[in-house]
């Protein structure tokens, strides 16, 4: 992997297990971010994923690739340029230094 081509910088984010309460009293799952300020390069869906996501009834697949971190998993969260995608699939890839690709989906606004 050229580190000239990782001009993007993510962060990832996961939800921790013990809610808090908002100043509504509502309980509102507190998130944290894992890992803060990773460089990643981030290309958009090729034409058979987009096929893939349409049949998933998804839309706006990105993939960001970056270097092997442990401790990332499905249904982690990267924000990217105040964008919130969620993570879908993982990939690795072998190499020097060890690769991988987080397929993920815009998140929609609830």
């Amino acid at each position: 992997m050229n580190p000239g081509t990782l001009k993007i910088r993510i962060e990832i984010w996961d939800q921790t297990s013990a809610p808090a309460a908002s100043g509504s009293g509502y309980l509102v799952p507190e998130t944290a971010p894992v890992y803060s300020g990773v460089r990643a390069r981030m290309t958009y869906a090729s034409t058979r994923e987009v096929w893939q996501a349409m049949a998933a009834q998804t839309r706006n697949i990105v993939n960001f690739e970056l270097r092997q971190r442990p401790g990332i998993r499905v249904g982690m969260r990267v924000k990217c340029k105040n964008q919130w995608y969620e993570i879908i699939a993982l990939q690795g890839r072998d190499g020097l230094p060890p690769q991988m690709i987080l397929k993920t989906v815009l998140r929609e606004a609830k």
